[in-house]
C-alpha cells in the first residue's frame, strides 16, 4: 500500500503542475542565444519534432517537443520556428523538478514561451493527464489488492 499511496502522490504532484498558471513558474527573460533542432549533449529522439533553445545566461537549454502526429502530446499552441537568434523572450519553465538532475544539461519543463508579450509556446496537457492516469492507476490497484487480501489470495 505504501507504492500505491506513493503513485497517488506522485499523479498529484503532476496534477498540480498541469494546472498552474504562467506566473506560477520560474521565469527569465532575455535573448535567445541558440534555437535548433539538435544541441550538443542532449539527446534527441526525434529531431523532427523536438527543438533547442538557449537563452541568456540560464544554464541549461530547453527542450521543446512540438510534435503534432496523432498520439504526441502535442503543444496547445506553437510558433517556435518564428523566433531567432537574437529574439528577446520570457521563457516560463519548473526548475523545481529538475535540481535533482542539476548535471543535466536540458531542462524539458518549458511550460510557456512569449515575445513581446505575445505566446509562441504553450505546453499541452500531458501534466494533467499524466496526474490523472497516476492517480487512476494508484486507486486501482489499491482496490485490486484490498480484493486480493479480502479473499486471501495475497498476506
Amino acid at each position: 500500500m505504501f507504492g500505491v499511496a506513493t503513485i497517488i502522490a506522485l499523479g498529484f504532484v503532476i496534477l498540480t503542475r498541469g494546472q498552474k498558471q504562467k506566473h506560477d513558474f520560474d521565469s527569465i527573460t532575455a535573448r535567445i542565444i541558440s534555437i535548433g533542432r539538435s544541441f550538443p549533449g542532449a539527446f534527441n529522439r526525434h529531431e523532427e519534432k523536438t527543438r533547442y533553445v538557449q537563452v541568456g545566461n540560464y544554464p541549461k537549454v530547453f527542450e521543446l517537443f512540438i510534435g503534432h502526429d496523432p498520439g504526441d502530446f502535442s503543444p496547445a499552441f506553437e510558433k517556435i520556428d518564428d523566433l531567432k537568434t537574437g529574439d528577446i523572450v520570457t521563457v516560463y519553465y519548473d526548475e523545481e523538478h529538475t535540481r535533482a538532475a542539476d548535471n543535466e544539461t536540458v531542462n524539458r519543463l518549458a511550460q510557456f514561451i512569449d515575445k513581446d508579450g505575445k505566446p509562441y509556446f504553450i505546453r499541452g496537457n500531458k501534466d494533467k493527464y499524466g496526474g490523472y492516469g497516476a492517480i487512476g492507476a494508484g486507486i486501482l490497484i489499491g482496490l485490486t489488492l484490498l480484493v486480493l487480501k479480502k479473499k486471501g489470495t495475497i498476506d
